[in-house]
């Protein structure tokens, strides 16, 4: 659970922030285009519990837990979501600030770190070179994420037993 709260926080927090920063969309229409994203992914979650019960992937709790087990999967999911947003964060910031170095003053780039509204007043010639790196910044961020994504799979897999406990 704590790999599977990451990719979704991540998701959720950054793709907006995306299209502001490298799009120049409002806050509003970053929203708008997060929400196929918001719509589909409680879909998604009904398939994987369908397949999972038709593979009989087995339960990690027993009936008299469910309350407890539930609460422990939401704040374990919860806390991965939060590592993994401050992992991706951390990344792209160092790789912002070691990008931008040639470009801009140490003062610039830390009124960007903080708002991505100080783009406008940015000296036209530096303008895309500056959104190109927040665009590499951010690609950087989802390649951390598939590798969060890739490390379910074995971890799953852990969890398969040859003979089924059946509760």
């Amino acid at each position: 659970m704590l790999l599977t709260g990451a990719p979704f926080t991540v998701a959720v927090t950054q793709l907006p922030l995306k299209s502001q920063a490298v799009h120049g969309v409002s806050p509003l229409d970053a929203g708008i285009r997060l929400l196929p994203f918001a719509i589909l992914s409680p879909i998604g979650s009904g398939i994987a519990a369908g397949v999972a019960g038709k593979g009989k992937v087995p339960p990690a709790f027993t009936n008299y837990s469910l309350a407890v087990a539930m609460s422990a999967m939401v704040q374990v999911r919860t806390m991965g979501g939060l590592v993994g947003l401050a992992i991706v964060t951390a990344a792209m910031k160092s790789y912002i600030k070691s990008n931008l170095a040639q470009h801009l003053s140490s003062a610039q780039i830390d009124i960007l770190l903080k708002s991505t509204s100080a783009f406008e007043t940015l000296p036209s010639e530096v303008v895309d070179v500056v959104k190109a790196i927040f665009a590499e910044g951010y690609n950087l961020q989802m390649r951390i994420m598939i590798g969060f994504s890739a490390a379910q799979i074995p971890v799953a897999f852990l969890m398969w037993k040859k003979k089924q406990i059946l509760v």
